[in-house]
């Protein structure tokens, strides 16, 4: 995957996570079974090969923060193994493999998604770019079944397409759909049911056009692709690109398929019930979990 880059957003205040996310320098570092979410998606890429990571911050101290809770620590892991190999064992799973790279950028100022991906494309120009808003996880229990690992596949038969993770909603008012080519959000009725969310891919053109309305931005040029808040709005922008004529992209929906479970974490409420679910599901004591949470129903 030397042309694929991994993009991870962290630069949300995660504010319908309070208290949980309260002090912590980003939502990612909260619990996700027996590691951290950043954790689930670190491991996530590497085991589908990729080697090109990129973390988006809002500050030099929230990057150093996240890179502190990345690094290995050997001293506690030799603990670890004399007290307890079972969490020497999962402590070892978010070690990092020496083939990925992880960079840092900082998007300073709260400028959308848009100027956060276009940062990152700025340090590598020719890499595609797959977004990964770390709320929205994609599970499967099957060995080596893996919605974003399929859905690069997909992608690298036809570059020249933004493609959007697709979910079948009950409710689609509070996601994306696409209509008419274009990307529509807050509607209330629409003939499909299907949401877009992240994962989404992005060609290396498309990142090129962002990081040009990002310098754009920054050099106090006003957009038609910026919302009321004067931030990029990625939807804007996505249905702007592929509206040039002389850049022939087109919007297109991976979806999920049924034996993988979206699981959404980005209220309290959503992220309890995924938390529930990932101590049972992904967690060196997942057998014990599944066990007490029985007891606890049987009371």
């Amino acid at each position: 995957m030397e042309n694929i880059e991994f993009v991870i957003l962290c630069g949300g205040k995660s504010v319908e996570s309070y208290p949980y996310s309260k002090g912590v320098v980003h939502k990612c570092l909260l619990p996700f079974g027996s590691v951290r979410i950043i954790d689930y998606w670190i491991k996530e890429i590497e085991q589908i090969g990729g080697k090109y990571i990129t973390l988006v911050c809002k500050s030099n101290e929230i990057a150093e923060s996240l890179k502190s809770a990345l690094i290995k620590d050997e001293e506690i892991y030799e603990v670890l193994k004399v007290k307890n190999q079972a969490l020497a064992d999962n402590y070892e799973k978010t070690f990092l493999n020496p083939m990925v790279s992880i960079r840092y950028a900082v998007q300073k100022n709260e400028r959308g998604t848009a100027h956060a991906v276009g940062l990152a494309h700025q340090m590598s120009k020719k890499r595609h770019k797959v977004i990964i808003n770390p709320d929205d996880i994609f599970w499967s229990k099957k060995e080596g079944k893996s919605h974003i690992k399929n859905m690069i596949a997909h992608f690298l038969k036809n570059p020249k397409q933004i493609l959007m993770s697709g979910v079948r909603v009950k409710d689609i008012s509070n996601v994306s759909v696409l209509m008419h080519g274009n990307l529509i959000e807050g509607i209330k009725h629409s003939s499909s049911d299907v949401g877009c969310m992240s994962p989404m891919i992005f060609p290396a053109k498309f990142c090129d056009f962002m990081l040009d309305l990002a310098n754009r931005s920054d050099n106090g040029e006003v957009l038609l692709e910026m919302s009321d808040n004067g931030k990029l709005y990625y939807i804007n922008v996505i249905n702007s690109f592929v509206g040039k004529v002389y850049e022939p992209h087109h919007i297109n929906v991976f979806l999920k398929d049924e034996d993988i479970e979206y699981i959404d974490l980005s209220t309290m409420e959503k992220y309890q019930k995924a938390l529930i679910k990932s101590l049972v599901d992904y967690s060196v004591y997942g057998k014990e979990n599944f066990e007490y949470i029985k007891e606890l129903v049987n009371k």
